[in-house]
């Protein structure tokens, strides 16, 4: 007796989540998540109270690297703005 069988009628077609082609693009955000998160703690600076950020070597050491890469981008952008007025003279 057909009635009785698990199995799914041979017409009909099973049903797929379709969810399922979003698992690898969150599993890979996932793990980059987690290697972020690794770097930032062997960095020193995972999760610094603002408190003791002051007193925190690596904070300190973390803000002044910040602090001259934005001064190097600042001058860098200053330096593309002057070539561009130069070449525009001619």
């Amino acid at each position: 007796d057909m009635s009785t069988s698990n199995e799914p009628p041979a017409n009909r077609r099973r049903s797929v989540p379709a969810s399922n082609a979003f698992v690898p693009a969150a599993e890979g955000i996932i793990v980059g998540a987690e290697v972020v998160k690794d770097l930032i703690d062997a960095a020193g600076t995972m999760r610094i109270c603002p408190a003791k950020r002051a007193g925190n070597s690596a904070a300190i050491k973390a803000s002044v690297r910040a602090e001259k890469m934005l001064n190097e981008a600042k001058n860098m952008k200053k330096d593309e703005k002057e070539q561009q007025q130069t070449l525009n003279s001619f």
